[in-house]
């Protein structure tokens, strides 16, 4: 049985199942219809209103809420807007948020790391990444060119997908990893990026996390990293490794290779992170060295070469190796073991990811030499490239 009660400002239902009875109401859900830009064009909630003739129901109509049009760049077209005030609507121009505050209704927007002017088509300050783009203005909107792209704020690592309590433990893991001067130059390249990163934490995630190179999303178990928080550090770098990927593997990369990296990189944050060990001299000769970095062979499942890659090449800043050292013929000769030995080990198992058991390639540790190098140059003065970079490749 299913019968519809007038209210107020809404329908109820009420549906009558064979043990229980369950009540849900009508024009609460609100449903954007967009155009390519992501434009706000018309909102919609989930009520029905009956379009009745000759005292029969003809058809049903949706509940329009908010209709919207716009010139070019964002301004509203006055003639061709209607909104109900009881809803509140607050998107708009390329589904941003309207700041009303300041320039009146619907003449700015608020895109996260600035505020648009709709009206002048312009932003209200730089843009952050301005020495990527020496030919635009600091100001201009797209490009000017508002009908083929839209701006998403590339600089932002989303954090809309974290509730409040796994937010402030992303914090937390950040305040850590920022004693790592290489996590440091890998967060900052993907702020800089003009790409999107979302972090998502999923308790039920077998492993203790993953990069998804489809969407760019970062997953980390809350549970398995409260205690090794160079995990979410190493999903990072490997959204860093594929956001460089056309630049620093032209001819193309293994993902047998790509893990490889993300293995050394792993261990190098966490070398920064243990600190310099404390020696102190024993009455009897000798010396007892306390804290730092000191891992044993069998953590690196009895691969020598992955030991040496973490442990032998120390000639950089802060336990990391040098630049020569990483391009010299003993250390690539280790990551070529290293990779081989990770195939054989891992190219039977179906239970691991593909990446695991894909053949390696015969490519250097670009995207590794490149975060190490440029880490390692972070308090150099002196001209940089175009994006920020020291080093050239």
């Amino acid at each position: 049985m299913l019968r519809q009660v007038s209210e107020t400002d809404s329908l109820i239902y009420y549906t009558y199942t064979q043990d229980s009875l369950k009540t849900f109401y009508r024009g609460q859900k609100r449903y954007e219809l967009i155009n390519h830009l992501g434009n706000v064009l018309a909102v919609i909630t989930d009520r029905r209103i009956q379009a009745c003739g000759a005292g029969d129901v003809m058809h049903y109509e949706a509940q329009v809420v908010s209709v919207s049009d716009y010139y070019p760049f964002g301004m509203g077209i006055k003639e061709r807007e209607w909104k109900d005030s009881s809803f509140g609507y607050r998107y708009g121009f390329n589904g941003m948020e309207q700041d009303s505050e300041v320039s009146g209704s619907g003449n700015s927007y608020d895109f996260g790391a600035r505020i648009y002017d709709s009206r002048l088509g312009r932003w209200m300050s730089v843009d952050p990444l301005m020495k990527k783009y020496p030919s635009l203005s600091a100001y201009s909107f797209v490009g000017n060119c508002p009908i083929l792209f839209i701006d998403p704020d590339g600089r932002i690592i989303d954090l809309s997908k974290l509730s409040d309590s796994h937010k402030a433990l992303y914090n937390t893991m950040l305040a850590k990893l920022s004693k790592s001067e290489l996590h440091s130059y890998v967060y900052k390249a993907l702020e800089s990026s003009t790409a999107n990163f979302t972090i998502v934490f999923d308790e039920n995630l077998k492993a203790a996390g993953k990069y998804n190179t489809e969407t760019g999303t970062i997953t980390i178990n809350p549970n398995k990293v409260t205690e090794n928080v160079s995990v979410l550090s190493e999903e990072m770098f490997h959204g860093f490794q594929f956001d460089r990927k056309d630049e620093l593997y032209p001819d193309g990369v293994s993902a047998q290779n790509i893990e490889a990296e993300g293995d050394i990189y792993k261990e190098y944050v966490d070398k920064q992170l243990s600190g310099q060990p404390e020696k102190i001299p024993l009455k009897g000769g000798g010396i007892l060295v306390l804290g730092g970095y000191n891992p044993k062979p069998h953590n690196f499942n009895d691969c020598d070469e992955f030991y040496n890659l973490c442990q032998s090449y120390e000639e950089g800043v802060n336990g990391l190796p040098s630049r020569e050292q990483m391009e010299s013929t003993d250390f690539l000769s280790d990551f070529s073991s290293l990779i081989t030995f990770r195939y054989e080990a891992n190219k039977d198992n179906n239970n691991l990811p593909p990446s695991y058991r894909a053949a390696p390639s015969n490519t250097s540790p670009n995207s590794l030499t490149k975060a190490v190098t440029e880490a390692s140059a972070s308090n150099l003065a002196g001209p940089r490239l175009e994006n920020g970079d020291y080093y050239g490749e």
